[in-house]
């Protein structure tokens, strides 16, 4: 029989604490399944506000911001991004969005989420939904893109915020 000593029982335990945590956080942090492909849908107590078609986006005055998005793991990102600050986004949904909440939550289609604060999105012009680089659409990511809709932290020193792909808002 072997035996095992009580640091060993406390290395099993939280290793097993830790895969149930990680676990737990993924369901948390997983895209919603009922999302059309290639929209961006605005959510609020497991709800959807408003689905935005490409179509929908490039109607909302856009602005032009020319960033490089420096990346740890891929070659940096840089051009002149084309796209609608975020509070503009969900101000055409309605205006007591930005004034109720208080954080949101972006996700992508591939399960990365990130969250901003109020005062991130109140920022003029610092956060923009870019659906465009060098006047060139981002493309879906099944054909190699970066989008068709991406989050551009125009503020940002890093890229860690610059969520691609982007497919849903979640407003708390």
């Amino acid at each position: 029989m072997v035996k095992v000593n009580l640091k060993s029982k406390y290395v099993i335990i939280a290793i097993a604490f830790l895969l149930v945590l990680v676990c737990a956080l993924a369901w948390f942090n997983r895209p919603s399944g009922d999302l059309e492909p290639n929209t961006l849908s605005v959510l609020q107590n497991d709800s959807v506000l408003k689905t935005f078609s490409l179509a929908d986006i490039k109607a909302l005055p856009a602005i032009d911001v020319k960033k490089t998005i420096q990346s740890s793991k891929e070659a940096d990102d840089s051009g002149v991004f084309t796209g609608v600050p975020l509070e503009d986004v969900l101000n055409a949904i309605d205006k007591n969005l930005l004034i109720n909440g208080t954080e949101f939550i972006v996700r992508a289609e591939d399960g990365f989420a990130i969250t901003f604060s109020k005062n991130d999105v109140l920022e003029e012009n610092n956060i923009l939904v870019a659906y465009a680089k060098e006047g060139q659409s981002l493309g879906a990511s099944r054909d190699g893109g970066t989008g068709p809709f991406r989050i551009v932290g125009v503020g940002d020193s890093f890229g860690n915020r610059c969520t691609k792909y982007l497919n849903e808002i979640e407003v708390k």
